[in-house]
């Protein structure tokens, strides 16, 4: 159990970056708390919707969905850790550009 807590951990700070690098930028521009909270809510929401959506379709559907994700989950498991290279690559750049400035 804990070498399962110590990955997870080190996955979800992996995958928390985005979200740390957008709570920095919005810290910096200064804006009213309102302002703020409300493109935290809108960055949140866009976040969970994928999987809100699939959580949807699923209970509407139920089974007859099925097919059609695993074939989906199979496209994605072919070409995902090339993907996620490219993903990590370029959000490392614009941190990077946005911290110089």
């Amino acid at each position: 159990m804990i070498i399962l807590g110590i990955t997870t951990s080190i996955v979800e700070v992996a995958t928390a970056l985005p979200y740390f690098a957008s709570l920095a930028l919005l810290k910096s521009l200064n804006v009213d708390f309102l302002y703020w909270f409300l493109i935290l809510i809108g960055y949140n929401f866009i976040m969970i919707a994928p999987s809100l959506l699939l959580l949807l379709l699923k209970t509407v559907f139920r089974g007859r969905i099925n097919p059609l994700l695993e074939r989906i989950r199979r496209t994605f498991a072919k070409s995902s850790s090339s993907t996620l290279s490219w993903v990590m690559f370029f959000i490392g750049l614009i941190l990077l550009y946005n911290g110089s400035n």
